[in-house]
Formats: C-alpha cells, structure tokens, sequence
C-alpha cells in the first residue's frame, strides 16, 4: 500500500494587525509591571512578554489600518514619550499613523480606510 503525502503547505496565520500587536505589547507590559519580580526566580525575571510584539513594533513599516488603528499607534507613541525618555517605538508608531492619515482622500469620512 502506498502511503498518500501531501505537498500542500499548511496554511500559515496572518500576521497580527498593528492594533492586535499594540494590545498584545500593553498586555503584555502590564502583566509583567503588575506582578512582584522582586522574589521571582531568574527564569521567572527572563520572561519577558512584551518583548515580541515590542520587537514587531521597532520594526513595523506598514500603514496603519484604519484611524482607529492610526489613534492606537499614536497614543501607545504619547505614552512611550510620557513614560521614558527615549523609546525605540516612537518613530514607526508616528510613522504607521502618517501613512494612513497621509493617504486619505480629503473629505474621506474617519472610519474609512486607507489605499494603500
């Protein structure tokens, strides 16, 4: 009997939007700000669950979304500036903003969104 293999690739996730990849950065910051590390062992303290979404975030180079998703990317930029006095994510979260509003039609209604 010969054994059937299949040559499909499975199918692959999409990647996270730049809104899920913002909550999954916050969540994961505030996970990990809200817990003791004081006590927690070495390997509890190298968990670092903010660190792949931030990681996407440096690096992000897409527009964003939609004007929800330009709001979130420019709010977690005013937090980053508020909070720390040099954040790596400053610049692609602005930039992610400006190619959504930068590519609106005038007069487009908010929730519209961009051509990209």
């Amino acid at each position: 009997m010969v054994k059937r293999v299949s040559l499909k690739k499975p199918l692959s996730r999409p990647a996270p939007s730049l809104s899920e990849t913002i909550a999954a950065f916050r969540n994961g910051w505030e996970t990990a700000m809200a817990e003791d590390l004081a006590g927690a062992s070495d390997a509890r303290k190298a968990v670092q669950p903010w660190a792949p979404p931030l990681e996407a975030l440096k690096t992000w180079a897409s527009p964003a979304g939609g004007m929800g998703e330009a709001l979130e990317a420019l709010r977690l930029a005013r937090d980053e500036a508020r909070d720390f006095d040099e954040s790596p994510l400053i610049f692609s979260l602005v930039s992610a903003a400006l190619g959504f509003l930068e590519n609106r039609p005038a007069g487009a209604r908010a929730d519209q969104k961009a051509e990209v």
